[in-house]
């Protein structure tokens, strides 16, 4: 497991280990929101070995499965790696519906 940045872990909570990184849960209440840090010191995800993007790749629709047929009120799921502040990489994968106050 790779240091997490202290600014991520102050908006979500770690929850455990995938195969290209740790997941996170944001402190949210309107919507399933996690974020996959990848393992390792990354930037961008173009850093990122060819394996360790496979992985996360894998790791992304295995969580999107889990969203969609888990939560049946989320009828779609948003990819990003946003944001400027946090220079560590690290993916958003969000549970979206038409509704949604965003």
């Amino acid at each position: 497991m790779s240091q997490i940045s202290e600014r991520l872990l102050k908006s979500a909570n770690h929850v455990g280990e995938l195969a290209s990184g740790s997941l996170l849960i944001k402190h949210n209440a309107y919507y399933p929101w996690f974020m996959i840090v990848p393992h390792g010191e990354f930037k961008e995800l173009i850093d990122l070995p060819r394996d360790l993007q496979l992985a996360l790749l894998d790791d992304m629709n295995c969580l999107s499965r889990f969203i969609l047929s888990q939560l049946p009120e989320f009828q779609k799921v948003n990819f990003g790696a946003i944001g400027n502040v946090v220079p560590q990489f690290h993916l958003h994968v969000v549970g979206r519906h038409e509704n949604d106050p965003a």
